[in-house]
């Protein structure tokens, strides 16, 4: 399967609506949005599809979080960024519906702050997933 990547355009559009919702202003601050782009030749070694997808939302949302990219929304940028990067790649109807927010906010400055690992992001995320998934299962809607 291939997988599908987000444009530049695309995270730079999130988080103008982001920062647009609190009437700030949109600046990107760095390259760091060079992620997206190196994200599609990391774990290509990984035999399994969905960890492969896994590993490389982590890498995207670790750097996107802790690069800056922009001067405010990084954060809500980057946890959109990786939701819909999940969703199309993995076929989730609602990734993360399923979930505590302030956990997930918690979670997101911990990244943010560089405390958490490339793996520990991706056992988190693949965590999400699976209340996701057996929400869905336990609901009849696991299509």
């Amino acid at each position: 399967m291939e997988i599908s990547y987000p444009s530049e355009e695309s995270v730079i559009h999130a988080n103008k609506y982001f920062v647009g919702l609190e009437g700030q202003a949109h600046s990107i601050m760095s390259s760091a949005l060079d992620c997206l782009e190196i994200a599609a030749y990391r774990f290509e070694d990984e035999p399994d599809f969905r960890t492969k997808v896994i590993k490389k939302a982590a890498f995207m949302l670790e750097r996107l979080c802790c690069g800056h990219p922009f001067l405010d929304g990084n954060k809500r940028t980057a946890f959109i960024t990786v939701a819909s990067f999940l969703q199309k790649n993995l076929n989730l109807s609602e990734p993360f519906a399923v979930f505590d927010y302030e956990h997930a906010a918690g979670f997101m400055c911990e990244v943010a702050q560089g405390r958490k690992s490339n793996r520990e992001v991706a056992d988190w995320l693949n965590a999400q997933l699976k209340i996701e998934e057996d929400s869905q299962q336990s609901s009849g809607k696991d299509e």
